[in-house]
């Protein structure tokens, strides 16, 4: 099984540069379409309006830096007119967005459209600020001008395979700054997109898998209903013959919301194959019949079905489950699946324990079994 590590590439900039925001992801996936089965990189662009979510708390750009800026690993900032709508404690959210990425050392790409604009439609205060940016940035030599979206895409994609050749040089010095990205099955990932939205088109309304991490992988879970466990199982094998639709937790979504639907994101995995997941069934009685399944395990947290990194989940033939490893699963009926697979590539998780979430909350999320 060929595994591609993902990268996040952050998309950032004011409103007046949609078209070229466009342009950027289209240069990540040709990138990703070329190059990310023999660099074992799959690069995700990650864009406010498509990556975060309703949330009351802190300032808006604060809430938008913990939903998707800290755990980006690149960002590409991209400017032509305006600089952004000031935060609070930077000139924009924009370039908070950048000046974070700066102080971790992380890698940053900026580029300054040079198309013609109508002086009548200017905002003079915002150009300005746009320069003021732009030369307290030129002695780090951070950025490029691109005069057209085709000469945007040839820079793009030049400068990312130099940022990604960087990073695997980086990766050989400081290894956890590369072996903590998740790791998806590439072959899948770039192959099989169809096969997802098969499946998807199946399995609405049907029996979901969403991801509990516990803080022992090892650590049992058992149930005192195994009749839904064995239930719950097949419904899991029928699934995993075209693929498995699954939802997970956003832990940054707990302390804000109420109701376990409005944090539980849906999407619909990949068929796996006989080499990534291995099921078989046992008869327990007249009545139903149990299953095992064991999912290849990968070492890196958290664990997360999307990944393949489920270890076994086991029935005890003679009573109840006996093993649930890795992502403690539970199978529940839904009839709200979005209606697309856009996100398909999934996404960073991070680590939750059932401690994390709020009584009020995990009692009223459907589950087949608890602690």
């Amino acid at each position: 099984m060929k595994l591609s590590t993902v990268i996040e590439v952050l998309i950032a900039s004011p409103s007046d540069v949609l078209e070229e925001r466009n342009t950027v992801e289209e240069v990540l996936h040709s990138w990703n379409s070329t190059s990310a089965a023999k660099e074992g990189i799959f690069l995700k662009p990650v864009r406010w309006e498509k990556d975060s979510y309703s949330q009351i708390g802190d300032r808006p750009q604060e809430l938008l830096n913990k939903q998707i800026v800290e755990n980006a690993d690149i960002v590409i900032g991209i400017f032509w007119t305006r600089l952004g709508t000031p935060t609070g404690g930077f000139s924009s959210g924009t370039v908070e967005e950048i000046q974070q990425f700066i102080g971790k050392g992380k890698p940053v790409a900026i580029y300054f459209s040079e198309k013609h604009y109508n002086p009548y439609d200017l905002d003079t205060n915002e150009f300005s600020r746009l320069k003021d940016f732009k030369s307290q940035i030129q002695s780090k030599g951070l950025y490029k001008h691109f005069r057209s979206l085709e000469q945007l895409k040839q820079i793009i994609s030049f400068d990312i395979s130099k940022i990604v050749s960087e990073i695997q040089k980086t990766s050989n010095v400081i290894g956890s700054f590369y072996s903590g990205f998740p790791r998806v099955e590439l072959n899948n990932l770039m192959k099989h997109k169809a096969s997802w939205q098969k499946c998807f088109d199946r399995h609405q309304g049907s029996y979901i898998v969403y991801n509990f991490l516990q803080p022992n992988p090892a650590e049992p879970l058992d149930s005192d209903n195994d009749v839904k466990v064995a239930a719950a199982l097949l419904s899991f094998k029928e699934l995993t013959s075209n693929g498995i639709a699954f939802e997970w937790i956003n832990p940054y979504k707990l302390e804000h919301e109420q109701d376990w639907r409005a944090f539980i994101y849906k999407g619909v995995a990949l068929p796996a194959g006989e080499a990534f997941i291995n099921l078989y069934a046992d008869q327990v009685n007249s009545d139903y019949e149990c299953l095992s399944a064991t999912v290849q395990y990968s070492p890196i947290y958290p664990p997360s079905i999307i990944t393949g990194q489920m270890i076994a989940v086991g029935v005890n033939t003679d009573r109840n489950v006996f093993r649930v490893g890795g992502a403690g699963i539970a199978l529940a009926r839904v009839s709200d699946m979005p209606p697309d697979i856009s996100e398909w590539y999934g996404r960073k998780l991070g680590f939750l324990s059932r401690e994390q979430i709020p009584d009020n909350i995990w009692n009223n999320i459907p589950k087949v079994y608890s602690r």
